[in-house]
């Protein structure tokens, strides 16, 4: 029974790791798919404005199903049971990337859009392992356990990036292509899923009657519940457009370097792994003694500041060495902005409320990679710049909101304790 439980757990990480990675490879060879002449999704007679366009509808499909399937998956595998959900999204996730590899391979972009579509109606894999593992650890190991997603998180995007830089070379090997980090996945994703079929087992089902909205109702209200914590308000909105501004940034990335640069995937990759490598290192820096030096708001106040920034500062350049400069301050601002808002929203909600504010977080999330694609294929048409400025005008908005909130928390606080 223990070696089973070591291999379902092993199985659940596997899954989670692949899957990351999956998302990761989108992101970066996404731009060279859409906008490369000679790429095998390559679209003659479209303008670089159409292509834009249509490489942010690509990359809004997936975020926008999995925004509808993931509350759906989860009340599932409440009432049917958690092997099950994990058994039909693994099959599906490595389903939808074998649609991929077709589609990249015959030259489909109709194809590759579907696939896109199913990856995110199959994408509850992230949810499902995490409370797999909970449900499979001991109170005293769980957090450990748990530890090793964030482990896990950063080690995927080092390693997606390399997956494109040497599963697409042909001087590697003459059969790669843009196809192959898809077909390797999506054999991945099925040697997972006998590993699940084979370790996994139900924790615990629910009867199906009377339950079939609940959870979609449940997601509607962490949302809009959340607005009922006014400590947590104001942190909360500053945070969701944060991530906004960031995902305007880290999804353009890949189409910019293409459309302004015209680097081909290989490039593309080593840019997205030199900012990952930087996010990696900032994340270890924040766990291991930032946070414990200097207080959360502070530091918030500070970052948020400079990535708006930096960002910014990419925009009256055309230089591709400012690159350099700024991605390491961007990759470690963020680290330290996310890091420093999880710690806060953990200590304003309170204990019974974790679960409240950290679900409205997702939700935020899965609208904001919805809906920020669409927008910036759009504007990027008129000028390729107008992501980084918008997302810089966002970063730098919601910076000076968390600023005049922190001067007035703090002056409160201050206040309650000259009244103590």
């Amino acid at each position: 029974m223990a070696v089973q439980r070591k291999v379902a757990i092993t199985a659940l990480y596997m899954i989670f790791f692949i899957d990351l990675i999956s998302l990761v490879i989108v992101i970066i060879i996404l731009g060279p798919l859409m906008l490369q002449q000679d790429s095998p999704l390559a679209l003659p007679g479209f303008s670089t404005q159409q292509r834009l366009v249509l490489a942010g509808a690509m990359y809004a499909a997936y975020p926008a199903t999995q925004l509808l399937s993931n509350p759906i998956l989860g009340g599932l595998s409440d009432w049917f049971g958690e092997r099950r959900i994990l058994l039909y999204s693994t099959f599906g996730s490595g389903l939808s990337l074998i649609l991929s590899a077709i589609a990249v391979s015959i030259g489909s972009i109709s194809l590759f859009f579907i696939s896109r579509l199913f990856a995110g109606l199959t994408s509850g894999n992230i949810t499902v392992t995490q409370s797999g593992v909970a449900s499979l650890t001991t109170y005293k190991v769980r957090g450990r356990h748990m530890a090793i997603f964030a482990t896990l998180r950063g080690l995927g995007w080092v390693l997606g990036p390399l997956f494109v830089i040497f599963l697409s070379d042909k001087q590697m090997v003459g059969l790669f292509d843009l196809s192959t980090p898809f077909w390797v996945l999506a054999a991945l994703f099925f040697i997972a899923f006998v590993l699940v079929f084979a370790s996994v087992e139900d924790t615990h089902t629910q009867p199906l009657e009377g339950k079939r909205h609940s959870h979609i109702r449940h997601a509607v209200a962490q949302l809009v519940g959340v607005f009922h914590l006014p400590s947590v308000v104001t942190p909360f909105l500053v945070g969701s457009f944060n991530r906004a501004g960031w995902t305007f940034w880290v999804l353009f990335l890949s189409p910019y370097l293409v459309a302004e640069f015209n680097l081909d995937q290989h490039h593309v990759s080593e840019v997205y792994l030199y900012s990952s490598i930087w996010y990696l290192a900032s994340g270890l820096f924040c766990q291991g003694w930032l946070y414990r030096k200097v207080h959360t708001n502070l530091l918030l106040v500070i970052f948020l500041f400079v990535q708006a920034v930096a960002i910014g500062a990419l925009v009256p350049f055309s230089n591709p060495a400012i690159l350099w400069w700024v991605i390491p301050i961007v990759a470690a601002s963020q680290t330290i902005v996310m890091t420093g808002f999880f710690m806060l929203y953990s200590g304003l909600a309170g204990p019974k409320n974790q679960g409240l504010i950290f679900g409205a977080w997702n939700a935020s999330l899965a609208a904001s990679g919805a809906s920020v694609p669409i927008i910036e294929g759009w504007v990027a048409g008129y000028w390729l710049k107008t992501p980084f400025i918008i997302a810089s005008v966002i970063l730098f908005g919601t910076a000076l909101y968390f600023l005049i909130w922190y001067i007035c928390h703090h002056k409160g606080f201050l206040e309650a304790r000259q009244k103590e």
